[in-house]
Parts: C-alpha cells; sequence; structure tokens
C-alpha cells in the first residue's frame, strides 16, 4: 500500500472544492504525526497547499515534542504555532482531547484554513471501534471516526495502518518522541492496544483489516438512516419554546434514534441513551412525556419542548366593535381561525388557569382532550371569559363557535404591525 498516493488523491479530491488551499497540520510529535508532516511537506508545492504546523504541549511533563516539531518546520520553512497548557490543566485525556481541538480550531481560524489535518490512521480507527463496542455502541459509534467531520477534520488516512506510517518514519530518520502515557493501562485505549488487540490478532492476523472493514459498512448504514432522518429534520421549525416537525409513518426505531438525538441537541441538551430512548418512544407512540419533555401531537405534526408550563397569557379587556386586540405570543400552533358566537359582556381574555371551569358547567379537561393542544402548551391558548366562567377557548373547536361575536384569527396580528400575533377582532355593524 502506498500511503502517500493515498494522501496525495485525497487531498487533491479535497483542494477541488476549497475556496483557499490552506491547511493546519496537528502535530504532536509522535512517529505518527512526523510521517504525515514529513510527506506534506513533501507533497505541498505540487498541490499548490499552503501548510499551517499547530502543536500543543498539554503540560503532563517535561517534553521534547514542540522542540522536535518546531526544528522539522525551520527546516523545511513551514509557518509554526505552538500552546503550552498550565501544569495540571488538562487531567484527563478527555479533558487534553476537548483542548487540543479547541486549539487547533483556534489556529485554524486564525489563519483561514480550510481543514485540519490528523495523523489518525487505520489502527487508530481499529481501536475506535473496538472502544465503542465494548462500551455499547451502535452503527454511529461503530464507524468510528470519520474521514471528514464538522466541515474542519480531515483524517485522509483512516484505512492506512499505522505500521505504515511509523515504519516512513524510521526509513527517513525523522526525529520523533513517544508519549509515555501510552504505554499506561488505566486508559481503555491504551489496554485495547497493548493487550486485545494482539490476542485478537494470534487468531485473526487480519484483525485490524475487519475492524476497519466493519466501520466503513456501519458508515454505509448510519449514513443511509442519517439521511433518511434528515428528510424529517428539515421539516423542523421553532414553535412555542420548542420544535414542530412532521414524522413520515411508518418510520424505524434506527431512524427515529438519529431524530430523537439531533432533536435533543436542538433543545440545548447533551443527549444520554436514556433521553434518546424516551424520545423515541414518544415519538413512536405519537406522544407523551418523560425526562422534562413533552411531545403533543398536533393533526399531522409533532410538537416537542419542555414539559413544564409556560406561563399563562395575561388578563386583557376583549376588543370592542371594530377593534383589534393583538395577543401576545408564544401562542400553542395550530389554532384556527374562527367566529365566536355573541358573548355578553363584560369579558375578557387570558390564559388557561387551574380550577378554570366552562360557562355551559363542567371543567375544560374534555376541551383539552380534543384539542391536540399539548399540556405544557394549554396556557398559550386565548380565553374569552366572563364572570360566570370560561364562555370560549379560542382556536379549539366547540359549541362556542358561530356568528355575531368575535372574530379571531391566527394571522391578524399583521394589521398592526406584529407578524406572529394572532388577533381576536370585535364584530362591526
Amino acid at each position: 500500500m502506498d500511503w502517500t498516493l493515498i494522501l496525495r488523491q485525497r487531498l487533491q479530491a479535497a483542494l477541488s472544492s476549497w475556496t483557499e488551499p490552506v491547511v493546519v497540520v496537528a502535530a504532536s510529535g509522535g512517529a505518527d504525526s512526523m510521517a504525515l508532516l514529513d510527506v506534506l511537506a513533501r507533497i505541498a508545492p505540487e498541490l499548490g497547499l499552503t501548510l499551517h504546523v499547530a502543536c500543543l504541549d498539554h503540560g503532563w511533563r517535561q517534553s521534547r515534542a514542540p522542540e522536535l516539531v518546531a526544528a522539522f518546520c525551520r527546516q523545511h520553512d513551514l509557518p509554526l504555532t505552538v500552546g503550552h497548557l498550565p501544569a495540571g490543566w488538562a487531567r484527563t485525556e478527555g479533558q487534553a482531547r476537548d483542548e487540543r481541538r479547541r486549539f487547533l480550531a483556534q489556529v485554524a481560524a486564525a489563519v483561514d484554513a480550510q481543514a485540519v489535518v490528523l495523523a489518525h490512521h487505520g489502527s487508530d480507527q481499529a481501536e475506535t471501534v473496538l472502544a465503542h463496542l465494548i462500551q455499547g455502541g451502535g452503527d454511529h459509534g461503530l464507524r468510528g471516526m470519520r474521514p471528514w467531520s464538522e466541515g474542519l477534520w480531515l483524517r485522509p488516512l483512516l484505512d492506512v495502518p499505522g505500521s505504515e506510517l511509523r515504519s516512513w518514519t524510521k526509513a527517513h530518520e525523522l526525529p520523533y518522541e513517544d508519549d509515555p502515557t501510552n504505554a499506561e493501562g488505566t486508559q481503555l485505549r491504551n489496554w485495547i492496544r497493548r493487550e486485545i488487540m494482539p490476542a485478537l490478532a494470534a487468531r485473526q492476523p487480519q484483525i485490524e483489516r475487519l475492524l476497519i472493514r466493519a466501520a466503513q459498512l456501519a458508515a454505509q448504514d448510519d449514513d443511509a438512516l442519517t439521511a433518511e432522518a434528515d428528510v424529517c429534520l428539515r421539516t423542523l421549525r421553532p414553535a412555542c419554546d420548542g420544535w414542530l416537525i412532521d414524522l413520515a409513518p411508518g418510520l424505524s426505531s434506527a431512524v427515529l434514534a438519529r431524530i430523537a438525538y439531533q432533536l435533543l441537541v436542538r433543545l440545548g441538551r447533551r443527549p444520554t441513551e436514556g433521553q434518546v430512548a424516551a424520545l423515541v418512544r414518544a415519538l413512536s407512540n405519537g406522544g407523551g412525556g418523560g425526562r422534562g419533555l413533552w411531545v403533543g401531537k398536533m393533526d399531522r405534526q409533532l410538537w416537542l419542548g419542555p414539559s413544564a408550563p409556560l406561563p399563562g397569557l395575561a388578563l386583557m379587556p376583549a376588543p370592542g366593535l371594530g377593534q383589534t386586540v393583538c395577543i401576545p405570543g408564544p401562542l400553542a400552533p395550530g389554532l384556527k381561525a374562527m367566529s365566536l358566537r355573541e358573548i355578553p359582556p363584560p369579558i375578557w381574555v387570558r390564559g388557561w388557569r387551574t380550577g378554570d371551569r366552562l360557562v355551559s358547567g363542567g371543567g375544560l379537561g374534555a376541551v383539552w382532550d380534543g384539542s391536540g393542544v399539548p399540556m405544557p402548551l394549554r396556557a398559550r391558548v386565548p380565553l374569552i371569559v366572563t364572570e360566570r366562567g370560561v364562555a370560549a377557548v379560542v382556536g379549539v373547536r366547540g359549541p362556542w363557535q358561530g356568528a355575531g361575536g368575535l372574530q379571531f384569527s391566527p394571522s391578524e396580528g399583521t394589521l398592526i404591525g406584529q407578524q406572529t400575533a394572532p388577533a381576536l377582532l370585535g364584530s362591526g355593524s
């Protein structure tokens, strides 16, 4: 396998869509990243590619890595940005990874780079797949790392064995430094690298290649399911502190899981397995609540938002003859334009309150059950109230409909320049 040819071809494919051929090369000073940096320095001129090297010192120990990277950059006349974290700043490998990504993204923004090129290779990919499998990951996790992610991170060597890069480093006598933390058995990935992979290779010598292939197959399935989910997610629009979405009938649980994950992200959550599973059940059932969320079916749409009820609409006088009163939003989506029977004054407009009863007798339970308005949004439905109780639930079909009273329109708010505020119009003569 000529991995340098693979690297050149994949960079050429990426360059065809870039406006500026500038990349940041992430260099840790290890054998893999020094091999990548060396080959990129060789092929960049013929590709018309501008390189900017970035190296972050995590502050865990005394390290020669930044000096090794700096010496290489001086030799090849490459610009370099070195970052240093204070000692003890990144206490765990996860924190170190987050700080490294933040640093690399900042360097990329500063130099207007199109991508950050990473030295992750096939051996890393195989270990990632095993780690996700051990931790119970599905297709989304078993696909491992993506060759191109978040519009910034480029990993062109995920199907190249790590031994190929290390052989290059040795053959060209490139200086590098091994990170001693890679030998610690407490980290899951180190345990997989030092114990699990050798044991598997003793039984199946092609285990690394097979795990890489498994990741590619999982990626194909994940991409297909994600594309199906994206069709529904394109219908998503904000409504009343939540979202409205059109869901096609018969969606599989795998597609619903991807939709649920994205909905949780858009609601500002960091999705957990339990949250995703609870939301999938609610989406499948067409409604329900749990874990601080509520899903309500509204005609052919679903509303998703916080389960805590929104504050009710404030009390305001009903409109007189020829007057228009705009009701402050947000209002529950899906309210119907309608005419109301004439209601003797005095009357007011406000939101629902616990204990409200209809003038005609009884509570509003049956009205809400047939309204399609999710529970958290009911306080945002305008009620026409009198001294005797609730005379009409505006926008919800019921016996209060008829001629001679008030007109309600979800769009008449445009009459006085409030694009989103529905209006009640007094009847005229």
